[in-house]
């Protein structure tokens, strides 16, 4: 398996060589060779690690155990925390706020990481968020200044703490009370969520994608599928690989989701960018911005193998590619 990679690249942290710093603005393979490779951590938390923009924090475990990045450690080792409780995910939304998902069916939020991380070896009366007594929680996600949780059942609930227009998908209420269903899906199920900066998007098991957000404080620029409604109270179905109006989209497999654009993989292993492209992030040339999809390009040899997944840092985009 290979990892392509484009977008933003001033520290070189995109270099498999000696090549010099510069944003990439088509697809380079950065490594790959007969094994499986994995995206454990692009700026936001994809998965079981956690950190924010300055970079990697932490880990959760398969048995539910706490990993904190050492600070008196030149190395990337890792401290086990104490903790009684069973942590299935920590994630940090952009304004530095964290949310734990304990037991897959209960959240607890708190205004600072370390604040968390204390809470977890010294626990306290905390305020914690429980989810109907049928759901069961499966990924827990961070925008900006909002959270994202998806359950077994395929909802999405959302909330904010923060009073800045959020990526909520449906209409704020005066005080957030913790998770809300995302209604304007209209009970469509979701197989994946995503969201990152001032955007969202989110798989339905049918393979429809659907977007919400926007450009975020002073942001004028609009992807076109959220030009009719307001992104951030509401849903959007984004036509992928449409070339002209009121034509469909392609099925979309997976989807990933930076500061201010979205990449999406299609079912037949083609890679689709919208949004922002200021560091290369879209992978189709020096475009700054892309109000419609557009494909992303591979640079170099001719790509061998089928795109399976994808990811984004802020604004970087990752591509998993699989070897014919």
């Amino acid at each position: 398996m290979d990892l392509y990679a484009c977008g933003f690249n001033a520290h070189r942290q995109l270099a498999s060589n000696g090549s010099p710093p510069g944003d990439r603005i088509r697809l380079q393979r950065i490594c790959g060779g007969n094994y499986t490779v994995r995206v454990l951590f692009a700026g936001w938390a994809d998965t079981l690690w956690f950190g924010d923009h300055t970079g990697l924090k932490g880990a959760v475990s398969d048995d539910d155990a706490v990993y904190a990045l050492s600070p008196r450690s030149d190395s990337l080792s890792f401290v086990r925390l104490p903790s009684l409780s069973k942590v299935k995910q920590i994630v940090v939304a952009g304004n530095g706020r964290a949310c734990a998902l304990l037991n897959a069916r209960e959240v607890v939020e708190f205004p600072l990481l370390q604040d968390l991380l204390q809470w977890l070896t010294t626990p306290s009366s905390v305020q914690s968020f429980e989810l109907p007594p049928y759901e069961t929680a499966t990924h827990l996600t961070a925008a900006a200044t909002s959270f994202g949780l998806l359950t077994t059942s395929g909802t999405i609930y959302t909330w904010s703490s923060d009073t800045r227009p959020s990526p909520l998908g449906r209409p704020p209420t005066p005080i957030e009370p913790g998770p809300l269903a995302v209604d304007a899906l209209g009970g469509v199920p979701i197989k994946k969520l995503a969201c990152a900066g001032w955007l969202a998007a989110a798989v339905s098991r049918d393979n429809e994608l659907y977007i919400w957000g926007g450009g975020g404080p002073g942001g004028t620029r609009k992807i076109s599928d959220l030009e009719d409604v307001n992104g951030f109270e509401s849903v959007a179905l984004a036509r992928v690989g449409a070339t002209r109006e009121g034509e469909d989209g392609v099925d979309v497999a997976d989807v990933g989701v930076g500061d201010h654009h979205i990449v999406a993989l299609s079912g037949e292993g083609r890679v689709f960018a919208v949004g922002e492209g200021t560091n290369g992030q879209l992978g189709a040339g020096e475009a700054e911005f892309s109000e419609r999809w557009v494909e992303c390009e591979f640079e170099g040899p001719e790509q061998r193998g089928r795109a399976v997944g994808v990811h984004c840092g802020p604004r970087n985009t990752f591509v998993l590619v699989e070897r014919a």
